[in-house]
């Protein structure tokens, strides 16, 4: 909170420079009802005076509106966009890196390899507009933009999904190709298990925590909404309100969002923590072990 305060502020302007319109007068009155003619330490102890007691103040350019009405407001489109996308990226990775793991070398593990690359290299506001004009303008299966219906998340949410789902396809094959050297890998093939249950039981369990690591600041970044991919498709999400609340210099805003942001990774940072134990607690017993025995 006290690093984007004070990073905000470095930006050249404030929230009523761009109102020429109005009087001077006008202008320094706001500043003062708003406290932006104090020096920078006393708007800071104002702001933090206002979070102690749950008040994120009012949006500066929206008159009327409350910075937690505006997070109200836009979390929830951002979630269900964000988790479309997260079951996208996690099918699609778990698929792909599967894939090139059990068939390593070959040409299914090429084409995953060369996806996950792809998937990496290409930015999501890029992916969004292409994906937008095949899709949309040139060949009309989907909504151009907008969030009215089930059809106009289907593209944000693959823009959303490509990069998350070639990460993952890359960080579960080399997590199974890991696993299958194991030394219990050789004796849970020495007593002839099936190849079904070899798999989904001890390898893809075992290989899926890299994965659950990564899966904590992943879902947080998805579900709070891919800011460029809401804006290439007009989607009222957080993403709007953040770029937003920037270009405008609503100070209130950036830091209500910010904040916001921040919560939500500590949450999911600690669910997926819990997750992790859950799908491994003998490691965690044994980290714990080694930590207390140091």
């Amino acid at each position: 909170m006290t690093a984007t305060f004070f990073l905000m502020h470095a930006l050249p302007g404030d929230p009523f420079s761009q109102e020429q319109a109005l009087p001077q007068e006008i202008l320094e009155a706001m500043q003062r009802h708003y406290h932006l003619d104090q020096p920078l330490s006393i708007q800071y102890l104002y702001y933090v005076k206002g979070i102690l007691s749950f008040d994120l103040g009012p949006s500066l350019r929206c008159q009327g509106r409350h910075v937690t009405d505006i997070l109200y407001q836009g979390f929830p489109i951002s979630f269900c966009l964000g988790m479309e996308a997260l079951c996208i990226a996690l099918s699609l990775g778990v698929f792909l890196g599967s894939l090139g793991a059990l068939y390593q070398g070959k040409c299914v593990d090429r084409l995953a390899l060369f996806f996950s690359i792809f998937a990496l290299s290409i930015p999501s506001f890029l992916l969004a507009t292409c994906l937008q004009y095949l899709f949309a303008m040139k060949i009309p299966l989907f909504p151009v933009a907008r969030f009215n219906s089930f059809a106009h998340t289907i593209l944000p949410a693959l823009s959303l999904a490509a990069l998350p789902a070639g990460f993952i396809a890359k960080l579960l094959r080399a997590s199974i190709l890991d696993v299958i050297k194991q030394d219990y890998m050789q004796m849970a093939f020495a007593k002839g298990l099936s190849p079904a249950r070899i798999f989904f039981h001890y390898i893809l369990r075992n290989a899926l925590l890299p994965v659950l690591a990564y899966l904590g600041p992943l879902t947080t970044s998805i579900l709070t909404g891919g800011f460029a991919v809401e804006r290439v498709f007009g989607i009222p999400g957080l993403g709007k309100w953040f770029v937003l609340s920037i270009k405008d210099r609503d100070y209130p805003v950036i830091m209500g969002t910010a904040i916001f942001y921040s919560i939500v990774l500590m949450c999911m940072l600690f669910i997926f923590e819990c997750l992790s134990i859950l799908c491994n607690p003998k490691a965690f017993a044994k980290e714990v072990a080694y930590d207390l025995s140091k």
